[in-house]
This record gives structure tokens, sequence and C-alpha cells, in this order.
């Protein structure tokens, strides 16, 4: 009898870990999903921008370049594990997929203009994210990552007023 009650846990417990990702996804909300995708967006497109310019003539924008690929990836790898904990990696993959694909070098004024817009757009999304978030994770994340984000924000504009 003992065999047969341990072959129905293990076939329940088999079932369970392939419903609850299901669930997840369905327990999170379209405002949280839909933060997840664009997230997954920006950081992707910051990451790859960010990589065309960390060889640029100028050494302030070489730096800054390097400085978005280290955070950005590290921001993009802690919500890729949030958003699997959440069952959501569906939509950071539409993220990451949607995000252009290849970023060509452009001047350096433009790409910093360029990241001035980016991250006061982003710093918005994250402060939507971190108010009216339903996930608590995914509004711990957003509080946390802000600060750099501003701090990116700050550095681009302190570039883009340099001669």
């Amino acid at each position: 009898m003992k065999p047969f009650f341990s072959a129905l846990i293990s076939i329940a417990a088999l079932c369970a870990a392939a419903v609850v990702p299901a669930l997840a996804e369905h327990g999170t909300s379209a405002a949280d999903r839909n933060f997840v995708m664009m997230a997954a967006r920006g950081g992707t497109a910051e990451v790859r921008q960010a990589r065309a310019m960390s060889n640029s003539n100028d050494m302030n924008v070489r730096n800054f370049a390097r400085l978005l690929v280290k955070d950005h990836t590290k921001g993009n790898a802690q919500l890729k594990q949030l958003a699997q904990e959440l069952g959501v990696s569906a939509q950071f993959n539409r993220g990451v997929s949607s995000a252009p694909a290849a970023a060509q070098a452009m001047p350096d004024k433009q790409y910093v203009s360029h990241e001035v817009s980016d991250h006061q757009d982003t710093i918005q999304l994250f402060q939507t994210e971190a108010a009216n978030g339903h996930s608590a994770s995914l509004r711990s994340f957003a509080r946390a990552t802000l600060p750099v984000l501003r701090k990116h924000l700050e550095l681009a504009q302190q570039l883009s007023s340099t001669p």
C-alpha cells in the first residue's frame, strides 16, 4: 500500500509543478506583466546600444556606456529571475525579442541625448511600478532599481551639458 501512496504523491507533485507556472502567470496582473515586458525590452536595448558606444573616442561617453552595460546587464538578470519566479517568463522573453536587434554606433551627442530621453521614460515606468505594482517582488525590484536609473540620467545630463 505504501508504494501506491508514494507513487500517487509523486504524480501529484509533478502535476503541481506543471500547473504552478500557469497559475502564477494568471495571478500576476496585466500591468505587472506589461512592466516585465517593457523593462526587459528597455534594458536589453540599453545594453545593445551601450555596447555599440563602448568604443567611443570620448573617454567620458565610453565610460558611461560601459557603466550602462554593467548596470543594465545586472538589472536584466534580476528581472529575468523574478519573471521566472512569477511565471511570466514569456513576457520577459517577448520584451527581449522586441528590443531593437543590432544597435549602431552614433555620434556621441546624439547618443547622450537619446540616453537622457530614454532614462526619463524608464524612470517613469519604474516609478509607476514601484507605486502601483501588484506584485510585491516587482515593486521591490522597481524601487531598488530607481536610484541606479536616476544616477544614469544624472550622468547623461552632465554629459549632454559638456561642450
